[in-house]
This record gives C-alpha cells, sequence and structure tokens, in this order.
C-alpha cells in the first residue's frame, strides 16, 4: 500500500468515526429533547401558592386531606453552600390553600428533606417517611404524623442508615418501619456521577429495609428515581429516568422480596423522562417528568433559564400494551419550571419542583386524550 493510499484510508476512516460520533450525539440530543418545541396543555385556570425554596416532593394523606412537601434551598445544597430545609403541609380543603411549616418534635439537626411517603395502619397510626441528606451522611427518617390545633404535627421517631444508602431519592414506606429507596447513583463522587449520567451506566440501585435490616433488593438500574407501592402491597413500581421508562416488580407483601414483572406487563415505555410517582385515588399512577432533561440540568446551573414540566396520567396496562398514558399538564417553563412531582386530588393537579417557590395547583381537564408514545 502507497503512502497516499494509507493516509486515504485513514482519512476516510477518521471521518467514519466523526460521522458515527456525530450520529450518536445527535441521537442522545433528540432523545433528550434539545430539538422539540413544547406547546401548552393544561395550563388555563393553574396558580401558584405559597412561597418557600423549593420542594422535591409532595404526598397527600387522602383520609385528612392534607398534602405534606419537602421544603428545601436546592439551589444552595446543589452549590455546597448550608442548606436546610422543613416539612410544609397544605390543607387541600380550605378556600385558600397556603403552605404551612409544621412544627417537629424531636427534629433532627439540620434537616435537608428529599422524598416522601406516608404510611398508614388505617387505624390512626400515621407516619411520614423523609430522605434526608444530612451534612454526616444520607439517611431515612421516620416520623409520627399527629394534630394539634387542626394543623398536622410530626414526632420524631426513628434514623434509619446504612451501607445500602449510597444516594438516596425517593422512599415508599410499607409498614411502621419498613421502607424502599432508591439510590440514583451508584458512585458518591460528582465526577464520577456526571459520567454515570453521560454514559447511561446502569449503577443505581433500590434499596429495602425491612425494620431491623437493610439490604439492596434491585440493582443495575439507570438512575433510578421515583418509587411507589400499590394499596394492595403486590406490586413495585420504579421510575428510570435516563432510560424513559417506569419499572414493575411483583411484591410479596410479607417477605419484602421483588420479582421482575415479564413481557409487557414488566415496564411502561414513557418517552419522557419521569421523576417522581404518586398513586391516584383509584390506583393509578400520576407521574411528573422532564421532556427536555438538558433544559432541566440547564437549570440547576442558572436561576433564569427556563425547564419544561410535564404531568402524566398513567393506567399500566390497561387495555393495551405498555397501557394508556394521558398527558394531563405540559407547561413550557415560562409559569413553572421542571416540576419533579405531581399529583391530583379534588380534580386539581398538583405540582412542586426544586427550584419553583411555589405549589402549582391547575384544574384537571376533562376528556384528555391519551398520548401516542413512540
Amino acid at each position: 500500500m502507497t503512502a497516499r493510499k494509507g493516509l486515504f484510508w485513514l482519512a476516510g476512516g477518521v471521518a467514519a468515526i466523526l460521522a458515527v460520533l456525530a450520529f450518536l450525539v445527535l441521537r442522545e440530543l433528540t432523545r433528550a429533547g434539545a430539538f422539540t418545541t413544547f406547546f401548552p396543555r393544561g395550563t388555563e385556570g393553574c396558580s401558584r401558592i405559597g412561597s418557600f425554596p423549593g420542594a422535591e416532593d409532595i404526598t397527600i394523606d387522602r383520609r385528612t386531606g392534607w398534602a405534606f412537601v419537602s421544603v428545601m434551598d436546592w439551589r444552595a445544597y446543589l452549590k455546597d453552600e448550608p442548606a436546610s430545609g422543613a416539612i410544609g403541609a397544605i390543607d387541600l380543603g380550605a378556600d385558600e390553600p397556603e403552605v404551612i411549616l409544621l412544627r417537629i418534635d424531636g427534629a433532627p439537626q439540620g434537616l435537608r428533606p428529599h422524598g416522601l411517603s406516608l404510611w398508614s395502619d388505617g387505624a390512626g397510626d400515621t407516619r411520614l417517611f423523609v430522605v434526608n441528606h444530612d451534612t454526616a451522611g444520607p439517611r431515612i427518617e421516620i416520623f409520627a404524623v399527629g394534630e394539634a390545633e387542626g394543623v398536622p404535627v410530626l414526632s420524631h421517631l426513628a434514623t434509619v442508615t446504612g451501607e445500602a444508602l449510597v444516594s438516596p431519592n425517593d422512599v415508599a414506606a410499607v409498614g411502621p418501619r419498613a421502607f424502599y429507596v432508591t439510590n440514583d447513583h451508584g458512585s458518591t463522587g460528582k465526577g464520577a456521577r456526571l459520567r454515570e449520567e453521560i454514559f447511561r451506566k446502569d449503577l443505581a440501585s433500590l434499596a429495602y429495609f425491612d425494620g431491623e435490616r437493610m439490604v439492596e433488593a434491585v440493582s443495575g438500574l439507570t438512575y433510578a428515581n421515583g418509587v411507589t407501592v400499590s394499596a394492595d402491597g403486590r406490586t413495585l413500581v420504579l421510575a428510570e429516568t435516563l432510560d424513559g421508562m417506569l419499572r414493575f416488580y411483583a411484591r410479596d407483601p410479607v417477605t419484602g422480596g421483588l420479582t421482575p414483572k415479564e413481557g409487557p406487563e414488566g415496564f411502561v415505555w414513557l418517552g419522557t423522562a419521569p421523576d417522581n410517582i404518586e398513586l391516584a385515588a383509584d390506583g393509578s399512577l400520576v407521574v411528573a417528568a422532564h421532556p427536555d432533561i438538558l433544559a432541566f440540568v440547564g437549570l440547576q446551573r442558572n436561576p433564569e433559564a427556563q425547564a419544561p414540566s410535564q404531568v402524566l396520567h398513567v393506567r399500566p396496562h390497561a387495555d393495551r400494551p405498555g397501557g394508556r398514558i394521558t398527558e394531563l399538564l405540559l407547561e413550557p417553563g415560562a409559569l413553572f419550571s421542571a416540576a419533579t412531582t405531581a399529583t391530583i386530588a379534588d380534580g386539581r393537579i398538583l405540582a412542586v419542583s426544586l427550584f419553583e417557590p411555589a405549589l402549582l395547583v391547575c384544574p384537571l381537564e376533562e376528556g384528555a386524550q391519551p398520548v401516542q408514545v413512540p
């Protein structure tokens, strides 16, 4: 082979490699929503209530009509600046709902809450489980939920730690001390976590605490995020944000053991980046999602930026493969950026965001049509 031919083949090889890389980058940007134009849906009549630094999660006690939110200054936290938070509550039956920061008896110092989950025995014993990013290390706090002068009051009962708590995100309570918790990363350093996200490494996991011992229940996940358990305790649903899907596991209510459901019943492909999952009153799923994940990342760095908020209603495997997915809300970001959790109550959508200083309340649009998922 002559030198000229060698250079020709080398140049051709380099061009081919660059073309493949360009294709892969373009594909990932497209999947992330970078080239999508978002048009509002279900935003008419929306309003904002409350004033607080931000709230990552919201969950409803449907017996009492109170909603609980995890309040924290996430911008300070992500910049490694001093940040503390609180648990807020909203009386959904009030004529003019407002967010009340709750009294916590025996509160842990420097509470920095993330995911929330309520558990009740049906006879009056209600507990709130909270992911706490304590400066001494991640932990799960368990609070008894009481009442004083018509307002919820929390009493600290227990702190749970364990080696399986690597990077906790969301929690699903299944007993007075038992819970599942997602680890959105398998690494602890910022650089290693960034590499996990860029290369979609399946290092995230789900841990289970049975009241005495914490173990890894599921491994090999890609950015495990929201998690919930069905009312009968027999199905666990988990969101994989970067893979754009919900995963379903059959659960043994006695042992807590999980078995991946097979075939079409094992997952629902959303075509967007799911965050937290809440159960609707009828057992269906309400999912907050990020249709433009790059805009969400940009919002973390720039308070003036905007990122779309999306709320989906999912009836898993209702009457067709993949289930029935309905887009309840799509807000391009001007009114409310990057909703991280949403739920439904009394004909209203309630949503919170890490970076929004208010709760978004929107009337539930009747007759919303199912979304065709790619």
